[in-house]
């Protein structure tokens, strides 16, 4: 089952724009009451770029183009590109560890300065009402200074280690980014729960798979926007062809 309580929870955007309810394109937020934003944490090949496709297709935004992947099923990990630049100058992927020397102080500093530059945008943007989704999994790591900086709504997403793995092995992607590389992840997700009390929302890929309405339903709740019933639509449909892939 869909788990939590949202009561407890605080380009190449050349993908097709889609529709948001009541969208006017010509009016502007010169001064958003506050950025919202939804960061999609879990592993590598976990569902997360499932869960932020629909996100999008509900009205989420993104901030800067895209990332491309080598596996033809999933061209698009649909990462952040602004957002993974700043997780490259603080954490070394190859080892899913931060960068030697690296203090909290300076953590905190860059993503203050990259929501700064969100806030910017939404100066002038009319979406400004749906929230910005940003995911990749090296953000598992600095899960307690995104929550201090952004007061973001958090959406865990979890797979079987030997799932990830076999993912992994298919797409010839490295050893981190597999089995081994996904308990350091999920170690790092539930310590920010154990030890910092943040709160989050799970869902389970399986759930992703086999039960897309009720996904779909949870994340049009997550948005906190206006969703329009085509986005509905598409969110499912999104899954749906998503892990008709994988059949």
């Amino acid at each position: 089952m869909v788990t939590e309580k949202l009561a407890d929870q605080g380009k190449q955007t050349d993908l097709m724009q889609f529709p948001r309810e009541g969208t006017d394109q010509h009016q502007l937020s010169p001064s958003p009451p506050r950025l919202k934003t939804i960061f999609v944490m879990g592993a590598y090949g976990s569902g997360t770029t499932a869960v932020t496709g629909a996100l999008m297709r509900l009205g989420a935004r993104t901030y800067a183009g895209l990332s491309r992947t080598n596996d033809p099923r999933t061209p698009t990990s649909l990462e952040d590109l602004g957002f993974k630049s700043l997780l490259h100058e603080l954490i070394a992927e190859d080892r899913l560890s931060l960068w030697p020397g690296m203090s909290e102080e300076t953590i905190l500093a860059k993503l203050t300065d990259f929501r700064s530059r969100l806030v910017e945008k939404d100066r002038s943007d009319a979406e400004a009402r749906y929230p910005y989704v940003l995911k990749h999994p090296m953000a598992a790591l600095i899960i307690p200074q995104i929550v201090k900086v952004f007061q973001p709504k958090l959406l865990y997403v979890t797979r079987p280690l030997r799932e990830i793995e076999a993912s992994r092995r298919r797409r010839r992607w490295p050893e981190i980014m597999g089995g081994m590389g996904a308990a350091r992840i999920y170690s790092a997700m539930m310590h920010a729960v154990l030890d910092f009390g943040v709160k989050a929302i799970w869902i389970h890929y399986s759930e992703l798979k086999d039960n897309p309405d009720a996904v779909v339903s949870l994340l049009s709740e997550v948005l906190d926007a206006p969703v329009h019933q085509e986005g509905m639509f598409t969110a499912k449909e999104w899954l749906t062809n998503h892990f008709a892939l994988y059949k």
